[in-house]
């Protein structure tokens, strides 16, 4: 007689423990392996919406090292939209893991290389001096990326103002990291372009 009772506790005990991350809560925001995320922002004047929530994880192990959330002021499901339209973006990422500054640089670096082709040549200055804003990277450190049409591509860690990348160029070379031929992984690529967030 008790077996009914204790089924349903026992399927969430499952579902918790095989990964059932990702939930959109009544406000709109959504939650991706702990990490919950507005569903809308303000970004200046400009009203943005989650186009996508990911986790970007490593090894046969899935090791989790962050959450993604991607916001438009157009969302779209079309990556070549994403990387090429004229519109205010977001992108934010949320650690889950501590890093050390070489390990972010050279996955910023190969990012380039891979996914922005003969585009980085022409940008290696604004390469250099985006990766040298980056240092070690604690557990929950959280940075914003924000690409505004014509002013450039600002960076902040923790809320704290790193710098600005000039230009359109640098700003669709940095969105061809995550949407270019090869991605960080396929699942951060598809979820933050609107699937489901495992």
């Amino acid at each position: 007689m008790r077996a009914p009772l204790l089924l349903p506790l026992l399927l969430a005990a499952a579902a918790s423990a095989c990964g059932g991350t990702a939930s959109t809560l009544p406000d709109g925001s959504r939650t991706c392996h702990g990490v919950t995320m507005p569903g809308t922002l303000i970004a200046g004047d400009t009203p943005l919406t989650l186009n996508g929530l990911a986790v970007r994880d490593v090894s046969i192990f899935s090791v989790d090292v962050y959450v993604g959330a991607l916001y438009l002021e157009q969302p779209s499901r079309d990556p070549e939209v994403v990387v090429s339209s004229v519109q205010r973006k977001r992108l934010v990422l949320r650690f889950l893991r501590e890093l050390n500054r070489a390990d972010v640089v050279n996955a910023w670096e190969s990012g380039f290389v891979a996914n922005a082709g003969t585009e980085r040549l022409g940008l290696a200055a604004e390469i250099a001096a985006f990766e040298a804003m980056f240092g070690d990277v604690p557990e929950g450190t959280e940075f914003q990326f924000d690409v505004v049409p014509g002013e450039g591509t600002s960076v902040r860690i923790d809320g704290e103002l790193r710098g600005t990348v000039p230009g359109d160029a640098f700003g669709r070379a940095f969105f061809l990291v995550f949407f270019g031929r090869v991605p960080p992984s396929q699942q951060l690529r598809d979820g933050l372009l609107g699937a489901a967030c495992d």
